[in-house]
């Protein structure tokens, strides 16, 4: 079982193997990392890319190791992160290592009443969408039926519970420090608004704010703002999702050059968000976005090359792509490499 490896012991490169990754969207951070102090102070050894990752660490390259060094899989699951394509890769990796033997456990955590999609329905799986004392033990009963036995706490398990970091709340942040008019231009508006939708540099992440400055920004042409805009639609940040709107601010980014925005548009015909499926339109705003390097694209190439989706099956045109992905060493590299070897196997090595 290649992660099922217990913790405290090394792995390749000298890392340290843990007993869980916990994959989450930014935006649910304080949940990660609660989880992981609930996991430490139980016994268990967790990977935490907010306690973890360190200024001047490559984040790619961490991110790898993490994964590749953890006996299981713990999913902060939420609206956003069943909406985020990042974390339903990871999380359809993982289901597909658990199917695989590969992957000891595969732990989804709701953290709000949106459900988990119906193919995982019957994983074991923590509800704390309702918050309460018992927050914790019904953490720690998820894990204990979930996790294998090999993979069991140490004997010398911390329990000192009051060590424990306070459960998710609006924590005291810095406030915002008004523009002035001749900080009005349209860069500076995109990042302020990126301030506000990220929850960064001691802003506390409000998706209203964010959007009044992208809308001021975008109404002075910047792109990346107008992209903001359409994430905002696309995931229902403020109100209910709108996928009308959301395409037409990505057709605007897209308009101006704008590769995540091509991305975002291929996602959408790829998965029928707004738009009917179309594989073939997908395909090609992907090419329009990998033609200028964006690895989501290229990856994606990689993946419809593979499985025929909107082209002939070719396999040399996937490797090549898969190839690109792993020569730019992002995000997308350990998922390319996999693909890559599941390539060969097929072909006979």
């Amino acid at each position: 079982m290649r992660y099922n490896v217990g913790a405290g012991g090394k792995g390749a490169g000298g890392v340290e193997q843990r007993d869980f990754f916990i994959s989450y969207t930014k935006r649910d951070k304080p949940w990660a990392v609660w989880i992981a102090d609930t996991l430490k102070a139980n016994g268990y050894t967790s990977y935490c890319q907010a306690l973890d990752i360190k200024p001047g660490d490559d984040f790619l390259e961490k991110m790898e190791e993490f994964l590749d060094n953890s006996a299981n899989f713990i999913a902060v699951w939420s609206k956003g992160y069943s909406e985020s394509r990042f974390c339903m890769r990871e999380f359809r990796a993982a289901y597909n290592g658990l199917e695989k033997g590969w992957m000891g456990c595969l732990l989804p955590v709701r953290i709000d009443s949106h459900p988990l999609k119906r193919l995982y329905g019957s994983l074991v799986h923590a509800d704390l969408s309702d918050m309460g004392a018992a927050s914790a033990e019904e953490l720690m009963d998820a894990v204990r039926d979930a996790v294998p036995h090999s993979v069991a706490p140490p004997d010398n398990a911390q329990t000192e519970r009051e060590k424990l970091t306070p459960l998710p709340n609006n924590a005291p942040v810095k406030s915002e420090t008004p523009l002035n008019n001749s900080q009005e231009d349209a860069e500076t508006l995109y990042q302020r608004g990126n301030d506000y939708y990220f929850g960064r540099n001691g802003i506390q992440r409000d998706y209203v704010k964010a959007k009044e400055y992208y809308e001021r920004a975008a109404a002075k042409g910047n792109a990346g703002a107008l992209y903001g805009l359409g994430a905002i639609y696309s995931n229902g940040y403020i109100a209910s999702i709108d996928y009308a709107k959301a395409l037409d601010y990505y057709e605007q980014a897209a308009g101006k050059g704008h590769a995540g925005a091509m991305s975002n548009l291929a996602y959408h015909y790829e998965n029928g968000l707004g738009v009917k499926r179309d594989y073939v339109k997908a395909r090609e705003y992907y090419e329009k976005a990998a033609a200028q390097g964006y690895e989501t694209a290229l990856y994606m190439l990689g993946e419809y090359y593979q499985y025929g989706r909107g082209v002939l099956m070719d396999y040399a045109k996937a490797l090549a792509y898969y190839q690109k992905v792993i020569d730019t060493d992002n995000f997308w590299k350990p998922y390319a490499q996999r693909k890559m070897e599941e390539i060969r196997q097929k072909r006979g090595g």
